[in-house]
Protein backbone atom coordinates (compact mmCIF):
# COMPACT_ATOMS: atom_id res chain seq x y z
CA UNK A 1 0.00 0.00 0.00
CA UNK A 2 1.21 3.39 -0.70
CA UNK A 3 2.40 6.21 1.67
CA UNK A 4 -0.15 9.18 2.41
CA UNK A 5 0.93 11.71 0.99
CA UNK A 6 -1.69 14.24 2.60
CA UNK A 7 -3.35 14.75 5.72
CA UNK A 8 -6.95 16.25 6.32
CA UNK A 9 -6.86 18.48 9.06
CA UNK A 10 -10.01 20.07 9.59
CA UNK A 11 -8.91 23.75 10.61
CA UNK A 12 -11.37 26.81 11.74
CA UNK A 13 -10.98 29.79 9.85
CA UNK A 14 -9.75 31.80 13.29
CA UNK A 15 -6.96 29.44 13.60
CA UNK A 16 -5.23 29.62 10.30
CA UNK A 17 -5.83 33.64 10.54
CA UNK A 18 -3.94 33.70 13.77
CA UNK A 19 -1.33 31.38 12.46
CA UNK A 20 -0.51 33.72 9.83
CA UNK A 21 -0.34 36.45 11.44
CA UNK A 22 2.19 35.06 13.88
CA UNK A 23 4.24 33.56 11.34
CA UNK A 24 3.67 30.09 11.97
CA UNK A 25 2.23 29.92 7.96
CA UNK A 26 4.16 31.64 5.31
CA UNK A 27 4.34 31.98 1.79
CA UNK A 28 6.60 30.05 -0.57
CA UNK A 29 8.64 32.32 -3.54
CA UNK A 30 6.66 30.95 -5.78
CA UNK A 31 3.21 32.33 -4.76
CA UNK A 32 1.88 35.44 -6.85
CA UNK A 33 1.01 38.92 -5.83
CA UNK A 34 -2.58 39.66 -4.32
CA UNK A 35 -4.41 39.86 -7.10
CA UNK A 36 -8.01 39.71 -6.04
CA UNK A 37 -10.36 43.04 -6.78
CA UNK A 38 -12.63 44.27 -3.23
CA UNK A 39 -15.70 42.85 -4.45
CA UNK A 40 -13.80 39.27 -4.30
CA UNK A 41 -13.09 39.65 -0.65
CA UNK A 42 -16.74 40.88 -0.07
CA UNK A 43 -17.80 37.78 -1.88
CA UNK A 44 -15.61 35.50 0.22
CA UNK A 45 -17.12 37.12 3.68
CA UNK A 46 -20.84 36.60 1.93
CA UNK A 47 -20.05 32.77 1.32
CA UNK A 48 -18.46 32.10 5.12
CA UNK A 49 -21.60 33.97 6.56
CA UNK A 50 -23.81 31.71 4.86
CA UNK A 51 -21.91 28.49 5.54
CA UNK A 52 -21.02 28.19 1.84
CA UNK A 53 -17.55 26.10 1.34
CA UNK A 54 -14.73 28.49 0.84
CA UNK A 55 -12.20 25.59 -0.35
CA UNK A 56 -9.21 23.99 1.27
CA UNK A 57 -6.45 25.26 1.92
CA UNK A 58 -3.26 23.29 1.01
CA UNK A 59 -0.29 23.79 3.74
CA UNK A 60 3.23 22.20 3.26
CA UNK A 61 5.22 21.70 5.93
CA UNK A 62 8.50 23.71 5.86
CA UNK A 63 11.82 21.97 5.07
CA UNK A 64 14.00 21.73 8.56
CA UNK A 65 16.45 24.27 6.32
CA UNK A 66 13.52 26.50 4.81
CA UNK A 67 14.84 30.65 5.47
CA UNK A 68 13.77 33.27 7.32
CA UNK A 69 13.95 36.10 5.12
CA UNK A 70 10.76 34.72 2.91
CA UNK A 71 8.01 36.28 2.27
CA UNK A 72 4.98 36.69 4.62
CA UNK A 73 1.93 37.79 5.16
CA UNK A 74 1.81 41.31 6.58
CA UNK A 75 4.41 42.71 8.95
CA UNK A 76 7.54 40.46 9.86
CA UNK A 77 7.08 40.81 13.42
CA UNK A 78 6.59 37.72 13.91
CA UNK A 79 5.95 34.42 16.79
CA UNK A 80 7.96 32.09 14.42
CA UNK A 81 11.42 33.25 12.82
CA UNK A 82 10.41 30.37 10.25
CA UNK A 83 7.17 29.54 9.29
CA UNK A 84 6.18 25.86 9.91
CA UNK A 85 3.99 25.22 7.27
CA UNK A 86 3.97 27.14 3.62
CA UNK A 87 0.74 27.99 1.71
CA UNK A 88 0.38 25.86 -1.31
CA UNK A 89 -3.02 27.10 -2.11
CA UNK A 90 -5.14 29.43 -0.31
CA UNK A 91 -3.25 32.57 -0.63
CA UNK A 92 -5.30 34.65 -2.08
CA UNK A 93 -8.15 33.86 0.72
CA UNK A 94 -5.94 34.01 3.54
CA UNK A 95 -4.47 37.37 2.73
CA UNK A 96 -7.82 38.56 1.79
CA UNK A 97 -8.96 37.71 5.46
CA UNK A 98 -6.02 38.95 7.38
CA UNK A 99 -5.46 42.52 5.42
CA UNK A 100 -8.87 43.10 5.67
CA UNK A 101 -10.00 41.96 9.19
CA UNK A 102 -6.27 43.69 10.33
CA UNK A 103 -6.00 46.32 7.71
CA UNK A 104 -2.84 45.06 6.32
CA UNK A 105 -1.64 46.43 3.65
CA UNK A 106 -1.67 43.98 0.71
CA UNK A 107 0.97 44.48 -2.95
CA UNK A 108 -1.41 43.97 -5.92
CA UNK A 109 -0.20 42.78 -9.06
CA UNK A 110 1.67 45.90 -10.43
CA UNK A 111 3.39 45.51 -6.63
CA UNK A 112 2.01 48.46 -5.15
CA UNK A 113 0.51 48.74 -1.50
CA UNK A 114 -3.50 49.21 -1.28
CA UNK A 115 -6.07 48.73 1.72
CA UNK A 116 -9.05 46.48 2.04
CA UNK A 117 -11.84 47.70 3.12
CA UNK A 118 -14.94 45.55 3.83
CA UNK A 119 -17.91 47.08 5.21
CA UNK A 120 -20.22 44.77 7.09
CA UNK A 121 -24.12 45.58 8.61
CA UNK A 122 -24.92 43.09 11.54
CA UNK A 123 -28.60 44.10 11.34
CA UNK A 124 -29.10 42.69 7.88
CA UNK A 125 -25.77 40.55 7.87
CA UNK A 126 -24.50 42.43 4.51
CA UNK A 127 -21.24 42.39 3.37
CA UNK A 128 -19.71 45.39 0.81
CA UNK A 129 -16.96 47.18 -0.58
CA UNK A 130 -16.29 50.03 1.35
CA UNK A 131 -16.85 53.31 0.39
CA UNK A 132 -16.74 56.80 2.60
CA UNK A 133 -21.15 56.87 2.23
CA UNK A 134 -20.25 53.86 5.12
CA UNK A 135 -18.65 55.93 7.56
CA UNK A 136 -21.37 57.91 7.91
CA UNK A 137 -24.42 55.33 8.26
CA UNK A 138 -24.57 53.80 11.70
CA UNK A 139 -26.52 51.22 10.73
CA UNK A 140 -22.96 49.54 9.28
CA UNK A 141 -19.41 48.71 10.77
CA UNK A 142 -17.63 50.68 8.21
CA UNK A 143 -14.29 48.78 8.06
CA UNK A 144 -14.56 44.87 9.53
Amino acid sequence: MATELFKNIPSKVGDLVRDVRTGRIGLPDLQRPFVWKDNKVRELYDSMIKGYPIGYIMLWESPADYESKKNSIGVNVKTYVEPKELVIDGQQRLTALVASMYGVKVKDKNFTEREIKISFNPLTREFAVWTSAFDRTPEWIPKI
